[in-house]
């Protein structure tokens, strides 16, 4: 095998034969097979101890496109900051697939997140979008892009959200109208501009 690594991949780019041996059986012909599986310009050459090298030239298309990739977001970010994210139509083996012309559709599990339009490819995109997502609510977040035409191609990406600063404070539990001498409870609360708890406030 050959590997070559490509963003968070590293894939086999060739599934070579082992080294055979000619025997008089073989007639002085040897079919083997060989497997390539990186889109580009590749060669394949055999050698012997015996006979100059050979090599022959092919260009490698990429494979039919069954997953999304979102490049870009990262392990932890902060509300209301906006996050560039690259969006890959691939391969089984990770290749772009540079002619893709279909629609992809976002979904975030963050009710705050600002929505990211559905994204439709053209020739000219090579199969990669750059879009822009800004996340509001606190937590564990993810990010999931598909084609409705074809819900296989589809990918996903997670990150943890942190609170923003404390920004306001919230006060509740007082009712509308009580009785004279009646005990009430309140509770008073630190919250960012998008009401996450403000868990470290000490103001």
């Amino acid at each position: 095998d050959r590997t070559f690594t490509r963003g968070p991949w590293a894939i086999a780019t060739a599934r070579l034969p082992p080294d055979f041996t000619f025997t008089a059986a073989d007639a002085g012909t040897r079919t083997f097979t060989v497997v390539l599986t990186k889109a580009a310009a590749s060669s394949i050459s055999v050698s012997s101890a015996v006979l100059p090298k050979v090599t022959a030239n092919v260009v490698v298309g990429h494979a039919p496109a069954v997953q999304v990739t979102l490049q870009g977001l990262p392990a932890q970010v902060a509300v209301s900051v906006a996050q560039s994210i690259t969006v890959t139509v691939r391969d089984a083996f990770g290749n772009a697939v540079t002619d893709y012309t279909g629609t992809i559709h976002f979904k975030n599990t963050d009710p705050q997140a600002t929505p990211i339009p559905d994204a439709t490819f053209a020739a000219t995109d090579l199969g990669s979008k750059v879009v822009t997502v800004q996340f509001g609510t606190a937590g564990a977040q993810a990010l999931l892009a598909t084609d409705p035409l074809r819900p296989l191609i589809t990918g996903s990406a997670t990150t943890q959200v942190t609170r923003g600063a404390a920004a306001r404070l919230v006060l509740a539990g007082i009712p509308s109208s009580a009785v004279a001498g009646a005990l009430l409870s309140a509770t008073l609360t630190a919250v960012d501009a998008n009401n996450n708890v403000v868990t470290d406030f000490t103001g």
